[in-house]
């Protein structure tokens, strides 16, 4: 390989790693909210639960 072939690829490379460390930073975010929304409907529910618990026991 010649030295501009090699820098040429170096860039190539450089460009993939930056674009597959983007996806990952936005894959990691939305796998962050998707947690966070499940938790909050978790609680939700469990607080549902916990009403009718009450009434059940009144």
């Amino acid at each position: 390989m010649t030295d501009k072939e090699l820098k040429e690829l170096v860039a190539s490379l450089a460009v993939s790693h930056e674009e597959m460390r983007a996806d990952l930073v936005a894959s990691q975010k939305q796998t962050r909210a998707d947690l966070v929304a499940s938790q909050k409907q978790a609680s939700a529910e469990m607080e549902k639960l916990r009403a009718s618990q009450r009434e059940t026991d009144r």
